[in-house]
């Protein structure tokens, strides 16, 4: 059940305003896939299930998005600020997956989330944008998250407990 003081829920939610805040200011490091909003978005998923993940994903990812913009000098987004975009439900979707396999080792969690969200990325790179998918992200991206699990994996699942 979501509570408004959540102990669990501020941990993924200072996860997110990190990767979307801070390492959002630095586009290099999102150009080689390193971000924290999967992890972020599987925590969800486990801890709240498929529902409550991929609404809150779809509901917060975006406003953290948009305060970005709103402090920083940044380049105009691709997507109205404030407004769930393609991305986000990929995010959202990421979550959903999660939550669906909450039983199972967060390894286990997260190559399928990582597969799926790659594929979707690509997808919504080619049909909203018109850009050829991002393979460097991607790689990056799954290679990422692999050594955060492996590293990190116990302190995460630990700290949703």
């Amino acid at each position: 059940m979501l509570h408004i003081f959540d102990v669990t829920l501020a941990a993924i939610f200072l996860v997110l305003w990190f990767d979307k805040v801070f390492l959002g200011m630095v586009s290099v490091v999102k150009y080689f896939g390193i971000e924290l909003t999967t992890i972020a978005t599987i925590l969800l998923g486990i801890t709240y299930g498929p529902l409550i993940g991929f609404v809150f994903a779809l509901i917060v990812i975006p406003i953290m998005h948009g305060i970005k913009y709103l402090f920083l000098p940044l380049p105009p987004p691709e997507w109205p600020l404030f407004v769930p975009g393609p991305y986000n439900f990929v995010d959202a979707l990421g979550a959903a997956i999660a939550g669906f396999l909450a039983s199972y080792p967060i390894l286990y969690i997260l190559i399928p989330v990582l597969i799926v969200k790659d594929i979707s990325y690509a997808a919504v790179d080619r049909l909203f944008f018109s850009k050829p998918p991002e393979v460097i992200y991607a790689i990056g991206n799954f290679i990422f998250n692999l050594v955060i699990i492996f590293q990190f994996g116990n302190f995460f699942l630990e700290m949703i407990a």
